[in-house]
């Protein structure tokens, strides 16, 4: 077992270098009027639609998996910057065999998976580590595409798009193949945060800093993103449904939100936080720099 585990360690380690070889711009992705195929359709259409059985009637057993598995498939996201956060809609552009297979397994299991980042400073050491919270994700459509590798040869590929639903612990990585598995915890223990003391939190005025941030960047003509809570609650009905989300999720989305701008690593770290009251201090801390930062380039750009 420690020989396989290696094995795919290295693995993992060589996708991670190929991917950024490929990072400039090989992803060839298919238009959006291609196909987003919905997970029902593509389920009614598994035998038709070529996409290497990814899609099999949740019935079917999936192979190396067991029916009562505890662990939940896991997606190793390379490039930080690529890493979705809660509350966050993204696309993701899959074509390594791992996690083709976890997509495959995650569609068999409520179409959610864990999207984990590589822990930079151990890939910094050629050494092979994750970070310890992720965020469980929850598949919204999928199409084919491909993929040019950095010889120039295409080969089939598959874009999601899926959305960010709540931090997860990663408690213990189980198995590497034929996908990563772990095990996955709460990221709060005792019973989590009462509703009392989020109400504490004010958000409002971070989210108005947050604004003024974003709104510095489009002055600046810099790349920036932020939802307002309306369109973010629509999205987050839509994730979770009838279930409907948890005061602490929603409290982590909207702070969550409030970080779209900065840089990866800030995002990563923010992530990396589970404690509401801390996420938030946080959170204000770096949007006190940011809008700092972003005064003084303005200021300067004026002169």
């Amino acid at each position: 077992m420690a020989v396989q585990n290696r094995r795919a360690m290295r693995s993992l380690l060589c996708s991670a270098l190929l991917c950024s070889l490929c990072a400039s711009g090989s992803a060839v992705r298919a238009p959006r009027l291609c196909a987003a195929l919905t997970r029902s359709r593509l389920a009614m259409l598994a035998e038709e639609v070529s996409l290497g059985g990814l899609f099999r009637r949740s019935e079917d057993p999936v192979e190396g998996v067991e029916g009562d598995d505890p662990t939940s498939p896991v997606i190793l996201q390379h490039s930080i910057d690529r890493l979705i956060l809660p509350g966050q809609t993204s696309q993701l552009h899959l074509y390594d065999s791992s996690n083709l297979a976890a997509l495959r397994s995650a569609m068999t299991q409520g179409s959610t998976f864990i999207h984990v980042a590589l822990d930079p400073a151990t890939t910094a050491k050629r050494k092979f580590g994750i970070s310890a919270v992720g965020t469980e994700v929850r598949v919204l459509t999928v199409a084919p595409s491909s993929k040019l590798n950095f010889r120039g040869e295409s080969s089939s590929s598959i874009v999601i798009e899926a959305i960010g639903l709540r931090q997860r612990r990663v408690l213990e990585v189980t198995t590497f193949e034929p996908h990563v598995r772990a095990r996955i915890g709460p990221v709060l223990g005792g019973g989590g945060y009462e509703k009392g003391g989020l109400a504490e939190l004010r958000l409002d005025p971070l989210e108005a800093l947050a604004a003024e941030c974003h709104n510095l960047r489009v002055a600046l003509q810099l790349e920036s993103a932020l939802l307002s809570v309306e369109a973010m609650r629509a999205s987050m009905l839509t994730a979770f449904g009838a279930e409907g989300e948890e005061v602490r999720t929603w409290t982590c989305v909207r702070l969550c939100n409030c970080v779209q701008g900065l840089s990866p690593e800030r995002r990563l770290s923010a992530l990396q936080i589970c404690e509401p009251a801390e996420l938030l201090q946080y959170v204000h801390d770096e949007l006190t720099q940011e809008r700092q930062r972003l005064l003084a380039c303005k200021a300067l750009k004026s002169i």
